[in-house]
């Protein structure tokens, strides 16, 4: 039976009995983390971890270690082969990372009050129940199944490896990054942790909110991206540099109650420790195997924080000039449909999501990564750079009505908040005109019928005009004129406030998955140049 999570005060006097073992065995080593070290904010339950050294099996829990895509990832540029260095740590042969100190370097994890890590074997060896020897052999890694559980807020567990000892840092600027290599069902947030002084005063939201991070995408998924509309379940290596690291607009937004905004290269220099993150927007689980950590290497798969994974890395290519028509794509990494109004707000032209349900019914959007928790222009970002578009799960839930509905939008031009509860505002949008644009173009894909929805000035919003999207079977685009939305409205166009793209369904529990890659003006020929995959 797999053994569950051990909390850290459980474990203590477990971990100093192993302290002894290693000082006076060279052949049996176990993992420890010094009691109290303060490894990550507001955990709840710890398990400390470590292994042996000589771990050589290669079976796997998600993307067996035989199979890494990097191992033979070519830079175009210079068609040099590069492969990871493993120089840090490698999940089939290490037991620890490499410090060089037999005091840290340690693998450990931790979770919210409800989560949990599964093992794949049980945890252990002849010294310490503590210890993931069995686990870093059974799959040349750290891997397992993240069991998210959630009652209020977005459910979390999380790994790390220790790499100063207590009440100290230490500096690890002369990596110059990280590389890791990993395969995961779940995004996975990288940490550096620091010394952040006042967290305690604040209601956080996730650990590791005002820590310096990144997100690496998923591997494994069910969620329609532009990568053939599918993922890989092979493990990747991703690298970033600690310019790379940055804090949440969370973190900024608190900063006058926190002791010090860390930027990246700041954090890498008196750094506690690195973690790493699975979250959730609801209940579920996750396989997840982290096969190996590198220094950072500029010939590897590069994470690029602001246009998502780089467009070389895809292999992804270009087929024209759309920039007269295309208001939007999703691989372009922004939230933000060009209106022609944007000078107006910075929520002009923000893609949002929202329940489009009579009474009696809801619907919710299952996001292949999270939003950002604060209601901001940019908030959706992260969804984009993983989908490369507005992509998701769309979930319906029929209580007494005959159907619920949801929906993807924009607004033309500003509005008037009124009032805001959690990430959801509420305001009255102004009308715009965009009858120059001619009509509507859209790149999408939706395993049910959809449609486009326009409201129009003195038009009430049941008899808004709209255009069907038919489901379909990969991305396609329909481009639809004005005068072909029905019913018809004269002079459709000249005041409009919000274009939206809506799902409904009339069976309970039903779901749908949909990306939205491009949005532009109407064109015969299309709007949106959504690149094609080599491969």
């Amino acid at each position: 039976m797999l053994k569950k999570l051990l909390d850290i005060s459980a474990c203590i006097s477990a971990c100093s009995f192993v302290l002894g073992i290693v000082a006076c065995s060279d052949d049996n080593t176990a993992g420890v983390v010094e009691d109290g070290n303060p490894i990550a904010h507001g955990e709840s339950s710890s398990s400390v971890v470590g292994g042996s050294s000589a771990v050589e099996s290669s079976s796997s829990v998600v993307g067996g270690s035989s199979a890494v895509e990097s191992s033979s990832a070519v830079q175009s540029s210079s068609s040099v082969e590069a492969v990871p260095k493993f120089d840090l740590w490698n999940g089939k042969v290490d037991y620890k990372i490499n410090t060089n100190n037999d005091n840290t370097g340690y693998w450990f994890s931790f979770s919210d009050d409800y989560s949990r890590i599964t093992w794949p074997v049980p945890m252990g060896n002849d010294y310490s129940d503590n210890t993931l020897d069995a686990v870093f052999e059974h799959c040349g890694g750290v891997c397992g199944i993240a069991e998210l559980q959630s009652l209020e807020s977005k459910p979390w567990v999380a790994l790390g490896f220790t790499l100063a000892e207590e009440n100290s840092t230490v500096d690890i600027s002369a990596w110059g990054g990280i590389c890791v290599t990993y395969a995961s069902e779940y995004p996975v947030s990288v940490y550096l942790n620091v010394n952040v002084g006042g967290l305690d005063t604040i209601d956080y939201v996730y650990p590791g909110i005002a820590y310096p991070g990144i997100t690496l995408p998923k591997t494994v998924t069910n969620t329609p991206t532009l990568m053939n509309m599918l993922g890989s379940d092979v493990a990747i290596t991703r690298c970033a540099k600690w310019s790379d690291f940055k804090v949440s607009s969370w973190a900024e937004y608190n900063k006058a109650k926190l002791s010090k905004i860390y930027s990246g290269e700041e954090a890498a220099k008196e750094v506690k420790a690195i973690n790493f993150v699975f979250m959730g927007n609801s209940d579920g689980k996750g396989k997840f195997n982290i096969l190996g950590i590198s220094t950072y290497d500029e010939n590897l798969p590069q994470w690029n924080r602001d246009g998502g994974t780089n467009e070389q890395d895809l292999g992804l290519v270009t087929t024209n000039d759309d920039s007269l028509t295309c208001l939007w794509k999703g691989l372009d990494g922004s939230g933000i449909v060009n209106t022609g109004y944007n000078d107006r707000g910075e929520f002009v032209g923000m893609l949002y999501d929202f329940d489009a349900s009579p009474e009696g019914a809801y619907s919710r959007i299952e996001f292949p990564a999270y939003p950002n928790p604060e209601y901001e222009p940019y908030m959706y970002e992260p969804v984009i750079m993983e989908c490369n578009g507005f992509c998701g799960t769309m979930e319906f839930t029929l209580e007494k009505a005959d159907y619920a509905a949801s929906a993807v939008a924009f607004n033309i031009a500003e509005d008037t908040l009124t009032s805001c509860e959690g990430n959801t505002c509420y305001g009255t949008p102004k009308f715009a005109d965009i009858k120059d644009w001619g009509g509507l173009c859209i790149t999408y894909y939706s395993e049910k019928d959809a449609y486009l929805n326009v409201v129009v000035k003195d038009v009430p919003y049941d008899n808004s005009p709209k255009a069907s999207l038919p489901a379909s079977g990969g991305l396609t685009e329909k481009c639809v004129a004005w005068d072909d939305f029905q019913p018809r409205v004269p002079n459709l166009g000249t005041a409009v406030s919000t274009i939206q793209f809506i799902v409904k369904s009339t069976e309970n529990g039903d779901r749908n998955q949909f990306n939205i890659a491009g949005i532009g003006k109407y064109s015969t020929k299309g709007a949106c140049s959504i690149p094609k995959t080599v491969y």
